[in-house]
C-alpha cells in the first residue's frame, strides 16, 4: 500500500508561497529600516556639529554687523558735516538714524509680541466657548 500525500487543497503550495515572500519582504523592509535609522543618527550627529558652528558663526557676525551700522550712519552724517561745517547738525542727523532705527525695532517687538500671543487661537477659542454657552448639553 503506497501511500502518497496529496495535499488537501491545491492553493496550499501558493499560500505558502505568498506567506514566504510576505516573510521575505518584511526582512528586506526590517533591513531597509535599520539602514534609514542608522543613516539618520550618523546625520543628525553631525547635523549637531554643524548647529555649533552656526551658532558660533551667527555670534560673530553681530559685532561686524553693529560696526557696519555705525560706519554707515557715521558717514551720513560726515557727509553732512562736509556740506553744512555744522557739528551740531551732523550729530544730530546720527542721532536721528540711530532714534529711526530704535523706532522701527520698537515696532518689529510690538508686532512679533502681538503675534505670540496666538490671536487666530484665542478667537477660535473664544467662539467654541461662546457655542457652549450659547447650547449647553449638545455637542
Amino acid at each position: 500500500m503506497m501511500s502518497q500525500e496529496a495535499p488537501l487543497d491545491p492553493g496550499t503550495d501558493s499560500v505558502k508561497s505568498d506567506l514566504g515572500a510576505s516573510i521575505e519582504w518584511l526582512q528586506s523592509l526590517g533591513v531597509m529600516a535599520a539602514a534609514l535609522i542608522r543613516l539618520a543618527i550618523a546625520e543628525i550627529s553631525l547635523a549637531k556639529e554643524d548647529a555649533g558652528r552656526l551658532i558660533v558663526s551667527s555670534l560673530l557676525i553681530i559685532p561686524l554687523l553693529v560696526l557696519s551700522w555705525i560706519a554707515l550712519t557715521v558717514m551720513a552724517a560726515w557727509i553732512v558735516f562736509m556740506q553744512t561745517t555744522s557739528v551740531s547738525l551732523a550729530l544730530a542727523v546720527f542721532a536721528t538714524i540711530q532714534l529711526f532705527a530704535v523706532i522701527f525695532l520698537l515696532n518689529r517687538i510690538k508686532t512679533y509680541r502681538r503675534s505670540l500671543t496666538l490671536p487666530a487661537t484665542r478667537e477660535q477659542m473664544l467662539a467654541i466657548l461662546d457655542e457652549i454657552r450659547r447650547n449647553p448639553g449638545k455637542p
